[in-house]
């Protein structure tokens, strides 16, 4: 009985929710050397039953379709229409939602170079994981005020055989612990900048001009 009457404490049939709602923003870059993007999923996860001391869980994404058009300069990137994801039915009780999304710099000049990358394009991110709630909302408002209306680039700062690249914002540089926002590619010692990007493979040990 004292069990059952636990069991009956830690189910919920209540669900846990979480809605991105419209949005709409744009940056400035050169089309001809950067591409932007933006990924946006929506999860939500719920306890399952299971007779061990860790806890294990089952997460339900969902894809929020944003639209994305490059003119004249500018990027725009918009979610149209409010989306909810949620996860339903008889649970345990902690279950929560949260937001993935990742606002993304890629470059159509230079390449990673290591380990004969030539072909792989820099590409850094702004990237948030939100915290789990049982209700829970996107907020794109801090996203919104770092890039909106404002040049979007790469700089570059070279340092032995490599070149340190980071973001930057109007010619502000994004200063972040996060690893998705700056990397280290190989230099290309003529120019003392990365290497440049070539769409053909390369072989090991090719030399490039």
């Amino acid at each position: 009985m004292k069990f059952l009457s636990l069991l009956a404490l830690s189910v919920s049939s209540l669900a846990a929710t979480i809605t991105a709602q419209p949005f709409k923003f744009t940056v400035l870059n050169n089309t001809k050397d950067y591409d932007i993007s933006m990924e946006l999923t929506l999860a939500c996860r719920y306890e399952k039953f299971v007779i061990s001391d860790s806890s294990q869980y089952e997460v339900f994404f969902k894809e929020v379709p944003l639209k994305i058009s490059s003119k004249n300069g500018r990027t725009t990137i918009e979610n149209q229409y409010p989306v909810e994801h949620e996860v339903t039915g008889i649970f345990k009780s902690n279950k929560s939602c949260y937001s993935i999304s990742s606002f993304i710099v890629k470059s159509k000049k230079y390449s990673v170079g290591w380990a004969n990358q030539f072909s792989r394009p820099i590409s850094l991110k702004i990237y948030e994981n939100s915290p789990a709630r049982e209700y829970s909302e996107f907020d794109a408002s801090e996203l919104v005020e770092l890039v909106a209306d404002k040049e979007v680039k790469f700089v570059y700062k070279a340092s032995s055989n490599q070149v340190i690249v980071k973001m930057s914002f109007d010619d502000e540089v994004y200063r972040s612990m996060s690893t998705f926002a700056s990397t280290t590619v190989y230099r290309f010692e003529d120019t003392n900048f990365p290497h440049p990007l070539v769409t053909a493979p390369v072989k090991w040990g090719q030399k490039l001009l």
